[in-house]
């Protein structure tokens, strides 16, 4: 049976983090799971958590007068959640399960409490969310060319 840090430790978003950092933050991670079709978290509500999926596939959507439109799919090895970092720590998107779905949740509070204690750690996460979101920035780009593309025609 593998334990929960060698699970984490096959995380790729996680490849940037000390032994010692990993083995802290899994104080604060639990597994969740989510049946297709199922709302992870709408947009507004308080941004408490991240997210790593480890299996199945994630929908981020944004509202649009025609219905939801999901401007990333999610699979696993992604990062899903950034808005438990900063003020007003409330979901800027809904997140919706396209498949059932496993992940990692952390508590981003007490990350955010850990990361205040030890900047070490607070630098070393930041440097892999940073990372993680100039792809989404990318991604989020490219789907949304898609979309004007589709709507010219």
């Amino acid at each position: 049976m593998t334990s929960l840090i060698d699970e984490l430790e096959r995380q790729p978003f996680l490849d940037g983090l000390s032994d010692e950092h990993l083995r802290f933050l899994s104080n604060f991670v639990d597994e969740v799971s989510y049946a297709e079709g199922e709302i992870m978290f709408r947009q507004g509500e308080p941004a408490l958590d991240f997210f790593l999926i480890y299996e199945g596939k994630v929908a981020v959507e944004i509202d649009s007068p025609g219905g939801p439109i999901a401007i990333q799919t999610l699979r696993p090895g992604n990062l899903l959640g950034v808005s438990w970092l900063y003020p007003p720590h409330r979901w800027q998107f809904d997140s919706k399960a396209i498949a059932p779905t496993r992940a990692f949740r952390f508590d981003g509070d007490a990350v955010r409490a850990a990361c205040d204690e030890d900047h070490t750690l607070g630098f070393e996460l930041l440097g892999l969310f940073v990372v993680a979101l100039g792809s989404r920035l990318q991604a989020t780009r490219f789907q949304l060319l898609e979309i004007l593309k589709r709507a010219a025609t």
